[in-house]
């Protein structure tokens, strides 16, 4: 992935936004919804069977794309697939792999003031949210075992846990937990705990940490690992994040 220099990413639990100018990226698919907007030039996604140029579009999670950015100034705006916000994005793309939303250019402009001064990530998303009139009461209430289980991994060392001692929680077979949690979350429980690692491992490299020290200690067997899984999930290499300041500057915010 090629950045330009000056970029921030702003991080919190379930949530990033990216703001600066992504050059290009590599194929990818990730878990998250990503909202990705401009307030000048075009930039051009790439999918597997069409190629489209815009200035806002939701991309549904799990969908290969490629972003090409060139000159302009993106923000990249990422939703854990667990969260409501992601939920009600679901719901307002359906099965579409994709959907080009209108964005007032005065609100994208906003955007960047607001993670800077605010470091609250949840106020921008629901700007967002209120723009475009999603309902979140179409959005379906979550089965009380996936909460708990839910919880359950927020709560477990290294978030390594087998799904036979999740489903031993809420007294349902394996294979039962695992079909229920893919509908309610949108993704495998396997693919659910390796997210939440990758999450744990860049909130400790933005606290300080190398990146050996918070692989080992996010679950992973190494850096390079930790690595592949990120570049895997979001085509950006987390070299090209954080081993070079002038790159990108990381700020994890508390909400």
């Amino acid at each position: 992935m090629k950045i330009a220099e000056h970029s921030k990413l702003y991080i919190t639990k379930g949530l990033s936004i990216f703001i600066g100018t992504i050059i290009e990226t590599s194929k990818h698919n990730h878990n998250a919804i990503q909202i990705t907007l401009s307030a000048n030039n075009d930039f051009t996604v790439e999918f597997d069977e069409i190629s489209i140029s815009t200035k806002s579009i939701i991309i549904n999670s799990n969908c290969n794309h490629k972003l090409i950015g060139r000159k302009g100034k993106q923000i990249v705006i990422s939703i854990e697939n667990a969260s409501n916000h992601s939920r009600a994005f679901h719901a307002l793309l359906g099965e579409n792999p994709y959907r080009e939303i209108n964005i007032d250019p005065k609100l994208i402009q906003t955007i960047e003031s607001d993670a800077k001064e605010n470091k609250n990530l949840s106020i921008v998303l629901e700007k967002i949210i209120s723009h475009l009139n999603i309902e979140f009461n179409k959005v379906n209430k979550i089965d009380e075992r996936i909460k708990k289980i839910l919880n359950i991994i927020e709560n477990v060392e290294e978030k390594k846990i087998s799904v036979k001692k999740l489903a031993a929680q809420v007294a349902l077979s394996e294979s039962r937990i695992q079909h229920l949690f893919k509908i309610q979350i949108g993704m495998s429980i396997k693919k659910y705990l390796l997210w939440k690692r990758l999450v744990d491992g860049i909130h400790m490299i933005t606290s300080g940490k190398d990146f050996t020290e918070a692989a080992y200690e996010a679950g992973f067997a190494d850096s390079a690992h930790m690595s592949r899984t990120f570049k895997q999930m979001f085509g950006i290499n987390l070299f090209d994040l954080f081993h070079n300041s002038r790159s990108v500057q990381a700020i994890v915010c508390k909400s």
